[in-house]
């Protein structure tokens, strides 16, 4: 398979925009894949952007191959080089080509009109191409659902993703834990604690992945909000203590902290040691937070800390990944 430096680019210091298209052009019948990985690159590596005649070789490219595959990484492409309505308007092309979306396309298309949002353009002109873009996708399963419902929450449009809930409903799609946490989101972002309300009650997994997400973003409110209703389904689950204290932590509030150890303690709950398991050579290997009882436990606390000196110089920050 022919390279994009062996398809002309390399005989060229600096190509400029009428060159990347002529090479995008003369690979996009027989070699297409060739073609978008010369757009690629000219995404990656050149200060130029796409134009009107750029399109047209890319959209014949990706109808020859009529993969999803190869449209996701284009509408992927786009998105990471800030080019989002371009992203949009291939999925639109997509969509007219007959080619089904599945739920990596969803997410480059999310991380698209989230960008746009992030770069300042005008948030009712992107939403309303999004939500354009969502109904012209005929067979919309639970994730198709469940990232609008996000979209819609990130523009602060709360009421919006709450109406989607019911006419997901009456499609006959059945929503996830994913779904769940979306609308429990929109709500926050549109001010609806009090006034947001499920249809049907969520199951506490799903209250306990929202109460992780606001420990990791600092979002006390509504953490509190789900930790109250996951401690009214497992009042004895430590876990959740566990990160409503860490939340209260996070944002200062140490007397709080201490009204939970206390309730706790109360109760007789006490923390659960980490545990985690592997199997080396047919043997299960079993590991709880900070045991040295292991006959390595040496070389493997050693080896532990390379490996978060490493993540910390490579940036890692435990309280924000």
């Amino acid at each position: 398979m022919a390279s994009v430096r062996d398809a002309g680019v390399r005989q060229m210091s600096r190509p400029n925009l009428y060159s990347w298209n002529i090479l995008i052009r003369a690979h996009a019948t027989r070699q297409p894949e060739l073609s978008l990985r010369i757009f690629s690159g000219m995404l990656a590596d050149s200060p130029h952007s796409p134009d009107h005649f750029t399109f047209p070789f890319i959209l014949k490219s990706a109808a020859e191959l009529r993969d999803v595959v190869s449209w996701n990484s284009m509408i992927a492409a786009l998105a990471r080089a800030d080019l989002c309505d371009d992203a949009l308007d291939l999925f639109e092309a997509m969509n007219q080509h007959g080619v089904l979306p599945n739920d990596i396309t969803m997410i480059g298309i999310l991380s698209a009109c989230g960008k746009k949002r992030r770069l300042g353009a005008r948030q009712c002109g992107d939403l309303e191409k999004a939500i354009h873009v969502f109904r012209s996708v005929e067979n919309r399963d639970v994730f198709v659902w469940s990232v609008m419902i996000a979209g819609l929450g990130m523009y602060g449009r709360g009421k919006e993703a709450l109406n989607l809930f019911p006419e997901m409903r009456e499609a006959k799609v059945k929503p996830n834990h994913v779904t769940f946490t979306n609308i429990l989101c929109a709500c926050s972002h549109a001010g609806l604690i009090k006034e947001g309300s499920m249809p049907e009650p969520p199951p506490s997994s799903v209250w306990g992945a929202l109460l992780g997400a606001c420990a990791v973003h600092g979002d006390v409110e509504l953490g509190e909000l789900a930790g109250e209703k996951l401690l009214r389904l497992e009042p004895r689950n430590d876990g959740t203590y566990v990160l409503l204290s860490n939340l209260y932590a996070r944002a200062g509030r140490w007397e709080d902290v201490g009204l939970l150890r206390k309730r706790m303690k109360d109760q007789g709950l006490k923390k659960e040691a980490g545990c985690s398991s592997m199997e080396v050579d047919g043997v299960v290997q079993e590991f709880l937070a900070g045991d040295a009882s292991h006959l390595l436990s040496e070389k493997i606390y050693k080896k532990l800390g390379e490996m978060m000196a490493r993540l910390r110089n490579a940036g890692y920050d435990p309280k924000k990944t």
